[in-house]
Formats: structure tokens, sequence, C-alpha cells
């Protein structure tokens, strides 16, 4: 069992690959959707729109 030393970076990057991997269950397709240059923006938006409410978690 690996222990990290930052939990909560681990659970954040764990849930924004979830998040992006939910565009896939969603729709039904594999990852090679991603390589669409309009589904790549939409996730890529989608991801930041995440990484800004980590990063304000973060800050309290």
């Amino acid at each position: 069992m690996d222990l990290a030393d930052d939990f909560t970076t681990v659970a954040w990057r764990k849930l924004l690959q979830n998040a992006v991997a939910g565009l896939m269950v969603l729709t039904g397709r594999r990852a090679g959707m991603f390589a669409r240059g309009d589904i790549n923006d939409i996730a890529l938006a989608y991801l930041r729109e995440c990484l800004l409410v980590a990063r304000a978690e973060a800050q309290g």
C-alpha cells in the first residue's frame, strides 16, 4: 500500500481523471473520441473548470 503525502492532490487528480472518463461513459465511446477537435475542446474546458474548483477548495 502506498500512502500519499498529499492526499488532497491525489484525490483531486483521481477525480479529474474520472470526470473526463465520465464523458466516455455518457457517450458510449472510447478514448479515441478525444481525437476530434470539438470533443477535445469540450473535455479540456471541463477539466479547466474542475481545476478551478480544486484550486478554490485548496484556498479554503
